[in-house]
């Protein structure tokens, strides 16, 4: 066993620093541990390894355990420490009140009446422009004048902090805007608002924008069908500002949204592509390096050409490794490479755990390492079609074995077709990829416009038809209750026993397998206890109307109010799911009327106030004296809020609005009955 462990230490040595750093981000992240206290066992694990390495070789291999053991703990700590150091960066996080400068980072997008940029914020202090993070700069298109990347803009309009609003289930943006770096949000209405004092855009930046307007113009040239266009640019270099919403949609139903989101897959035929060339053209060992010189500057570049993402930046770390490994005659085991790549990333950033693309890119090539090989064994024939077809179909499900949890995770819906969707539509996006590659970079204009762009063209036709087709087959899903992420952990590692033991039966994965079992039914079961205690109501955050959860247990009353009927299917729809993330399954809709209500308690001292429009002058005074603390959501006018949170403060008194706070949970035991304003 000790021989085992051993030779997998050799041969993987960023398996150990991979889940050291993972470890002690999660511990930095779950449990507020003194940040001293953490800096003294980094310097403890320090000290005894200094300690260690002075003993005599003899000594060294005798204690050869506890040298482990002191490496581990010192990248358990190394990685809470840079975990901490980047949360305080972040907790720092206040209102820009001064005159700030934004240099302009990301390419626009479109966002209604207004053009969305990610810009980079600095404030003056003493003589001295500080970094205080990113923003979403929003930019009205009436205003003469286009913008660019590198801009530098001078303002002092205001700033606002993005706050954590979001209703159960629904899109976490806050969550989403911290772990990219992103604070604020500042909007431009008037020419007036900023001055444009330049540009700062440097060489290699102006390289890759121009490179990617020109692979733009050169797809808008050759691609006439708008829809057919988005999925092109989107497959390319991930441009979605034309990709259609409901093709999107279509795609991420089907379970193949990796397909217009550039991922290691892209990448991955990519390498190959350049790999098979230079493979003909510098076969000699000594012009190996001209190759090596070439195909890792490409690789770069692409990753920061399609914009960087987390998933293209592990593939290509992993690439590189892979390629120098191979360059300097060492062997290139994928596996060592796959987790260096999550090492170096969560080294730099400790919240790229965090980023679902990541997670997702991640698991998919660790299945594919783990898994493939033993499920295409499974099958034999000596037919090579049909062996090239098996192979194939091994590759997809064992992309699928660990992506599925996550999926299950985040969605909480399964694509049941997804495997048979793979099977057909990634084939034809790497040939549609391929061919968009060649109408770049084919001079000629003839071939490029009678044959490969009408290729282009039938294959995304082809693979949209296709997907469509597939989502309107029955049971084209699978729906699943909500599950915490450790009920998600155990599955993963039951899924894997259970795979181990199917390959290779024995009484210790049994013996796992029981145990798995066992704690996934106790995990399940306080789960389902602390669903049960439930007694709560939830105002939440809704525009322009109202929606109160007040729920016991699994059951829920919910009412709802105000402007109600003007988008009703998307507000029931919106209701049932964050429902659903509530943990209530008995639901039992209630609606109210549109005079003024009041839900108050005489223990606590709160209030909630709903539909207070018909509310004026001295009469909503004299209503904001009786209660200390008061909550109004959106089925109130937001002027009105305004006006009646100045007068709150004027009185000493707490005003609570839902789209500034996010949904407000309370204790439903004082507030069981509704008093109506008379």
């Amino acid at each position: 066993m000790v021989r085992i462990r051993n030779n997998i230490c050799k041969e993987l040595p960023f398996l150990r620093l991979f889940f050291g750093l993972f470890l002690g981000i999660l511990i930095e992240q779950s449990y507020s541990i003194h940040f001293n206290h953490i800096i003294t066992i980094h310097a403890v694990c320090i000290t005894i390894f200094i300690l260690i390495k002075l003993l005599k070789i003899e000594w060294m291999w005798k204690i050869s355990m506890l040298l482990s053991f002191v490496i581990v703990v010192y990248v358990i700590t190394w990685g809470s420490i840079t975990s901490s150091l980047l949360s305080d960066l972040k907790k720092k996080t206040t209102s820009i009140d001064n005159c700030y400068l934004l240099k302009i980072e990301e390419s626009k997008t479109d966002a209604g009446k207004n053009e969305k940029w990610i810009a980079t914020v600095y404030t003056r202090s003493k003589n001295k422009w500080n970094f205080r993070g990113n923003t979403y700069l929003y930019i009205n298109k009436n205003i003469h004048g286009k913008s660019s990347i590198g801009d530098l803009l001078l303002s002092n309009q205001p700033v606002s902090i993005i706050k954590k609003i979001h209703n159960p289930g629904e899109f976490d943006f806050h969550s989403y805007s911290k772990i990219n770096g992103t604070f604020y949000t500042i909007y431009f209405n008037d020419r007036k608002d900023y001055i444009n004092i330049g540009n700062s855009l440097t060489k290699a930046s102006k390289i890759i924008l121009h490179s990617r307007e020109f692979i733009l113009s050169t797809l808008k040239t050759y691609i006439q069908d708008k829809q057919v266009l988005g999925i092109a640019e989107a497959m390319l270099i991930g441009y979605k500002n034309d990709i259609d919403p409901e093709l999107n949609k279509t795609y991420t139903n089907a379970g193949v949204s990796h397909v217009i989101a550039i991922s290691g897959m892209h990448l991955g035929l990519i390498y190959m592509l350049i790999n098979q060339v230079f493979q003909w053209i510098f076969r000699k060992k000594h012009l190996k390096l001209i190759a090596l010189l070439i195909t890792l500057p490409a690789l770069w570049f692409f990753a920061f050409l399609s914009g960087a993402s987390a998933s293209v930046m592990r593939s290509v770390i992993m690439f590189s490794f892979i390629i120098i490994g191979n360059h300097l005659s060492k062997s290139s085991e994928a596996l060592n490479a796959l987790f260096g790549a999550g090492f170096l990333m969560m080294a730099v950033d400790p919240e790229t755990i965090y980023d679902m693309g990541f997670q997702l890119s991640f698991t998919a090539v660790l299945s594919i390492l783990l898994f493939y090989h033993r499920i295409r064994k499974l099958m034999y024939t000596k037919n090579l079609l049909l062996q090239k077809g098996w192979s194939f179909v091994a590759l997809s499900i064992s992309a699928q074995l660990l992506t599925t949890p996550l999926l299950i995770y985040h969605f909480q819906h399964y694509p049941t077709y997804s495997i048979l969707n793979n099977l057909v539509i990634v084939p034809v996006s790497s040939i549609a990829l391929i061919a968009e590659i060649m109408v770049c970079i084919n001079p000629i204009d003839l071939l490029n416009s009678a044959i490969i762009s009408k290729g282009i063209t039938t294959c995304i036709i082809g693979m949209s038809s296709f997907a469509s087709i597939m989502n309107t087959l029955p049971f084209a899903s699978i729906s699943f209750p909500v599950m915490s992420l450790q009920t998600i952990a155990i599955k993963i590692l039951l899924l894997y026993c259970l795979f181990c033991y199917f390959i290779k039966k024995s009484k210790q994965l049994m013996l796992l397998i029981c145990l798995l079992v066992l704690l996934d039914f106790i995990f399940t079961w306080k789960e389902q206890m602390k669903i049960d205690s439930l007694q709560r109501m939830i105002v939440l955050n809704m525009k322009d109307a109202g929606a109160i959860i007040h729920q016991h247990g699994r059951h829920a009353d919910i009412y709802i109010y105000g402007n109600w009927k003007e988008n009703k299917m998307f507000n029931e729809k919106r209701i049932k799911n964050i429902a659903k993330h509530c943990l209530a399954q008995d639901i039992q809709y209630k609606q109210l009327d549109r005079h003024p209500l009041i839900l108050q308690t005489n223990k606590s001292g709160k209030a909630v106030l709903l539909m207070g429009d018909d509310l004026y002058g001295a009469e909503a005074g004299q209503l904001l004296k009786r209660k200390p603390e008061w909550i109004v959501d959106g089925s109130t006018k937001l002027w009105k809020i305004r006006r009646w949170k100045k007068e709150a403060q004027n009185l000493h008194l707490r005003l609570l609005h839902t789209a500034e706070a996010g949904p407000i949970y309370l204790d439903c035991k004082d507030y069981h009955s509704f008093f109506r304003k008379k």
